[in-house]
């Protein structure tokens, strides 16, 4: 693969209910030699096509969001 190809998305996602407004993301791990991190975005609303919010850029595929509403 070329390396200004973006990266392949990520797979197996999983998103289990936390306490206190929590919800905790796991995925596979993305093995590309190239890829060095996740950005996870928040959307505000049901319109996809609206940029979503940067909450995290992670290097490990998991992730606890306490800031649901």
């Amino acid at each position: 693969m070329p390396i200004d190809s973006p990266p392949h998305k990520p797979e197996g996602l999983i998103a289990a209910p936390g306490t206190n407004k929590e919800v905790q993301l796991t995925w596979s791990a993305n093995t590309e030699a190239d890829f060095s991190h996740y950005n996870v975005y928040r959307h505000t609303s049901n319109n996809i096509a609206e940029a979503g919010i940067l909450i995290e850029n992670l290097s490990n595929p998991t992730l606890t969001d306490e800031d649901i509403a």
